[in-house]
């Protein structure tokens, strides 16, 4: 009798250490299903567990648009006009800054979702002497294919004239006798024009002349020029672009900018420990990848389909190793959605900076994938990097090749950027400009000087200290650009 009941109570205990052992088996094989699941539909080379287990992951896809379209889809460049030669830039710490860009979004939202939108298409030198009315310009860096933009802004539906992209921007508050907002939008092939009324939740036309009215009280503000202003009739021996704006004073009081006279910045990320990076790249799949220093300092993670290198410069390398094979790019959409949760994952977690990522260009001559371009900026100031090393060089912040099914190539030159407490007072006159660019670049004639676009930023080279001052930013009507240093009080 007692031998039975312990047979019997062994058997019940092998019996429940089997199922204990077959339920672990079955959720080692569901993770591992889940795992290759989640990479093949998302194409995210990191963390499946993540999202399951609930833990803080930036790609949720929840608030993943909203996040993008905060970080990325805002103005590089927004001004306002009076319509009597005076133009006023906007800069992104401003109260006002984000206002406009909000009421912008709204009414892209509705250009390129509704089907009553009333619309048409005008012509390029309708375009110019848009640019000095008063009301509203705005540029993004590149241009937005619509389709791209609708992931932005969550749109669902289509339009039954949406644009092909969105360059820049013109809102005219004033210009329609009825309670009309017109915007005007500069796309890749066409300048498109839509009429769309005021509703109870946008700013008014009221509101709109308020704030002109406010900036043209306000002396402190520096007044800008466009260059169809400076040359009206095409007679300038500069190659000047007609939106090209620049300061043309004759009372140099009236030119100081005030600005950080400098920016700290380090390489690499804020985190050195190979375990810790494992963790923060790879989550709770970091077991899945063989990790090591090899012989030249760089950190590399590697499994069967993906390769990660930190090398110890900072500049971070990701590949995808398998045949991708000759499918199309698919989705822009579904490409950026990619790329920017692997953007804000290393933002997040493996930099410590004061400045984000603005998207400057967008290529699409590879049938087989995009290739999204970031540069770093800080309170609305780009940083440009022309730097180099015995392997190789780098004119981006971050390159990233991606299709609709996953992330093929990322490539980051990781930086951390700290703004200076102080500032200084610089010039931004015009003439003090082409001075600096003349002599600097040895220009023997007018002519051989362009302008497309003018802005104060930064400029990281291999002559580059910790810490960078403030330059003039001058990109060519053809391509690059010059780089000349601020003139500050001192310097005069």
């Amino acid at each position: 009798m007692f031998n039975n009941e312990s047979y019997n109570i062994s058997k019940v205990r092998k019996d429940r250490l089997k199922s204990i052992i077959l339920a672990i088996l079955i959720l080692s094989s569901v993770i591992q299903v889940g795992i290759l699941w989640a990479y093949q539909t998302t194409g995210i080379p990191f963390s499946f567990f993540l999202s399951i287990f609930g833990e803080s992951n930036p790609g949720n896809m929840a608030n993943i648009e909203e996040k993008a379209r905060e970080e990325l889809f805002k103005p590089y460049r927004l001004v306002i006009s009076n319509g009597d030669e005076a133009h006023w830039l906007v800069k992104e710490n401003e109260e006002i800054y984000w206002k406009i860009t909000e009421e912008v979004q709204k009414y892209i939202k509705r250009i390129i979702s509704s089907k009553q939108v009333e619309s048409g298409t005008i012509s390029t030198e309708e375009w110019k002497n848009l640019l000095l009315k008063k009301g509203i310009f705005i540029e993004f860096r590149t241009g937005i294919k619509t389709s791209l933009a609708r992931w932005f802004l969550n749109v669902k539906g289509d339009s039954s004239e949406s644009p092909d992209s969105i360059y820049k921007i013109i809102m005219l508050p004033d210009e329609d006798i009825n309670l009309n907002n017109i915007i005007y939008i500069l796309g890749e092939k066409k300048i498109y024009k839509f009429v769309l009324p005021f509703q109870k939740n946008d700013m008014s036309r009221e509101e709109y002349n308020k704030i002109i009215k406010r900036f043209e009280a306000d002396s402190s503000r520096i007044k800008y020029s466009m260059g169809l202003e400076i040359d009206p009739e095409g007679n300038s021996p500069f190659d000047l672009a007609y939106d090209l704006l620049c300061v043309i004073e004759d009372v140099r009081n009236d030119i100081r900018y005030d600005m950080s006279p400098y920016l700290e910045f380090s390489f690499g990320p804020d985190i050195l420990n190979i375990e810790e990076i494992a963790k923060i790249l790879l989550g709770n799949e970091k077991e899945s990848y063989d990790r090591y220093v090899d012989r030249n300092n760089t950190m590399v993670f590697k499994n069967i389909s993906n390769t990660y290198r930190i090398y110890r410069n900072g500049f971070l390398e990701y590949r995808y190793t398998q045949d991708i094979g000759r499918q199309g790019r698919g989705d822009i959409a579904k490409a950026f959605e990619k790329a920017f949760i692997l953007i804000s994952r290393i933002n997040d977690y493996l930099l410590d900076s004061q400045a984000s990522l603005s998207l400057i260009d967008i290529n699409e001559d590879n049938p087989d994938y995009y290739e999204f371009v970031f540069d770093y900026i800080i309170d609305g100031y780009p940083i440009y990097i022309d730097y180099s090393d015995e392997n190789r060089s780098y004119k981006h912040a971050v390159t990233i090749k991606a299709n609709g099914d996953r992330i093929i190539e990322a490539d980051w030159l990781l930086m951390n950027f700290y703004k200076g407490m102080n500032y200084a007072q610089y010039s931004i006159s015009f003439e003090d400009i082409i001075q600096s660019v003349f002599l600097k670049y040895s220009i023997g004639s007018y002519s051989e000087f362009s302008a497309k676009n003018m802005m104060v930023g930064y400029f990281i080279d291999n002559s580059y200290k910790k810490e960078l001052p403030p330059v003039w930013i001058i990109e060519k009507q053809d391509a690059g650009y010059y780089n000349v240093s601020l003139l500050s009080e001192e310097d005069e």
